[in-house]
């Protein structure tokens, strides 16, 4: 009887020392979103050439739009708060200090054979900018958030 007694204290143990790890974890992962996204201010993706341009601009309240060229519109909505973290999860595997340093992929817009494009993060100390590169071939370790930009800019009617 006391074989079992003591399993089960040991279970239960187990299971709050599961919880509170549980817990903790929880709590750093939103403190680092917290601190991140009371750091970032906005993030814009533009692409341009000769004739005509884009811009994407999110910041924690709205996704605004901006074209002209063939389309020249104005657009902008209000984004969630899940939508903005989303942002902001993607920016956290990007050093922005070495934003400026990262290797474009390829050189299409060297001869007007795709639009220039670029990353800019606007912080509250700071603001970086990534080195061109040839639209709808960022840099590798920025493909997921101008994905997630671009993605959320077709929501904007």
């Amino acid at each position: 009887m006391s074989f079992l007694y003591f399993n089960l204290l040991n279970i239960i143990d187990m299971k709050l020392i599961w919880m509170v790890i549980g817990m903790v974890m929880m709590s750093t992962c939103e403190q680092k979103q917290s601190t991140l996204g009371s750091q970032i201010k906005s993030v814009t993706y533009s692409a341009m050439t000769r004739g005509s341009s884009f811009t994407c601009t999110i910041d924690e309240h709205k996704i605004q739009l901006t074209s002209d060229g063939t389309e020249i519109y104005e657009k902008s909505k209000e984004i969630t708060k899940k939508q903005w973290l989303s942002i902001l999860n993607e920016l956290e595997g990007v050093a922005l200090d070495n934003l400026d340093k990262l290797d474009a992929p390829s050189d299409e817009s060297a001869t007007d054979r795709a639009r220039i494009a670029s990353l800019i993060v606007h912080s509250t100390t700071e603001t970086y900018e990534s080195i061109p590169f040839d639209e709808g071939n960022p840099p590798i370790v920025l493909s997921p958030l101008i994905n997630n930009m671009l993605a959320l800019a077709q929501t904007v009617d």
